[in-house]
């Protein structure tokens, strides 16, 4: 079975975002959380930190979709 171009640059891209989402979780959570009873508990800068974290991803995948999409990587 071959994969095109634009899909393993799709499969890339989708690693890489899962990989960047996960690393800024972690990073949030350090930076903004503090640990009661073995719960990570966030303040409320921190609270708006993610929010506006998954709103950066929300908007960002999309423009990363189009870029794929939009580029001529079949051609030779």
């Amino acid at each position: 079975m071959d994969i095109d171009k634009k899909t393993s640059a799709q499969i890339v891209a989708s690693l890489v975002a899962i990989g960047l989402f996960i690393v800024g979780l972690i990073v949030l959570a350090s930076q903004y959380g503090t640990t009661r009873n073995g719960a990570i508990e966030m303040s409320p800068t921190g609270g708006l930190a993610l929010v506006a974290f998954i709103a950066l991803f929300i908007v960002a995948m999309p423009v990363v979709g189009y870029l794929i999409e939009t580029a001529d990587l079949d051609s030779e």
